[in-house]
């Protein structure tokens, strides 16, 4: 079984076109907020638990894209999945240190933000800050955590990503964990982040190939 995690205010079903590349049973879990409820309440604990529980097995392969590529880092530090493997996970979000203090902030205002990310990809338009912060919490939580992680994993980076920091995620993978990274070819790509569908990435055939492959290996 293989579990797919989708990222910050991303459709759910934007996992189907990776999804559609896995010879194995697959489920998308969406995350409490991007399913027609509002993000309004959503914390990191929140996620965690959510996920925590939608994966009842440590029989299963988990792949996770941006935040959900940091949940999955966060629940393999507790948890022995078969296999993890991340596509853009969100471990050291750019500016981290300047928007975690912000998204505390601007959590507690009842104020919706609008979304950089076009209309294809995201799950609403105006998305309030706590969820913003919920990711900056978890990233932060993640970092600085010094627990080593088993389980076998595979993590892939556009090497100009332009919303994660691909080097302090890359050198925590390294220190915390036995994963392959593997930093795919400069193709053009949204935001150099958007790896999950042919429509933002001109190598995703690419990348959905060696998804299938790591995960049958």
């Amino acid at each position: 079984m293989v579990y797919l995690i989708h990222g910050i205010n991303l459709k759910p079903e934007r996992m189907a076109e990776l999804e559609g590349f896995l010879s194995q049973d697959t489920e998308i879990i969406a995350l409490p907020g991007h399913k027609g409820d509002s993000t309004r309440n959503v914390t990191k604990e929140i996620l965690l638990e959510y996920v925590d529980k939608k994966i009842a097995t440590d029989n299963c392969a988990i792949v996770g894209f941006s935040l959900g590529g940091l949940i999955a880092t966060k629940l393999a530090i507790k948890r022995n999945f078969k296999k993890v493997c991340l596509i853009a996970p969100a471990i050291y979000p750019r500016g981290l240190k300047l928007y975690l203090p912000i998204s505390r902030v601007l959590s507690k205002v009842p104020i919706p933000l609008p979304t950089l990310s076009p209309k294809f990809y995201s799950q609403s338009r105006f998305v309030y800050p706590n969820l913003f912060n919920a990711l900056f919490e978890l990233a932060a939580e993640v970092y600085s955590s010094k627990l080593h992680i088993n389980t076998q994993g595979k993590v892939f980076f556009h090497p100009k990503d332009r919303l994660v920091d691909v080097k302090r995620s890359a050198s925590w993978i390294n220190q915390n964990t036995t994963w392959d990274v593997e930093l795919l070819p400069e193709d053009r790509c949204l935001f150099n982040h958007m790896l999950i569908s042919e429509q933002s990435y001109k190598g995703f055939e690419g990348l959905g190939t060696k998804v299938r492959d790591f995960l049958d290996s």
